[in-house]
């Protein structure tokens, strides 16, 4: 490894670490708002048996279901992150273990992946 790779992965890591209380607070405050979005859409479900007919009916049992469930899969990368975060290894992609560029941290502040292995995933999922 060259000199200049590893001053920049240096000075990359030193930036984590004095960002750290930010990428908490950052992650903290994205957990609140996912509770408080599977909150808001447990309360829309229907609670006598009739409303559950007719919103069976409808459809909106499904839709609803399918949103508290992909709310939950973000809840559980938010929640990971924050493990990450614990743990040192926050902004290091889990496959590749090499720093996930901050501009994606900042888009997607639970991302596990490098924008490369990401790509690899999806076309993975997609074949």
């Amino acid at each position: 490894m060259s000199t200049s790779t590893t001053r920049v992965r240096d000075d990359d890591t030193t930036s984590r670490r004095r960002r750290r209380p930010e990428l908490r607070t950052l992650l903290e405050e994205q957990y609140r708002r996912q509770v408080a979005g599977i909150v808001a859409l447990s309360h829309d479900l229907p609670t006598s048996l009739e409303e559950r007919g007719e919103a069976s009916c409808r459809g909106d049992l499904q839709v609803t279901a399918r949103l508290i469930d992909a709310a939950y899969q973000q809840l559980e990368e938010t929640e990971a992150a924050l493990a990450r975060l614990d743990a040192g290894t926050y902004g290091r992609c889990v496959h590749c273990r090499e720093a996930i560029a901050p501009e994606r941290l900042e888009a997607l502040p639970a991302t596990r992946y490098c924008v490369a292995c990401q790509a690899v995933k999806t076309k993975e999922r997609q074949s």
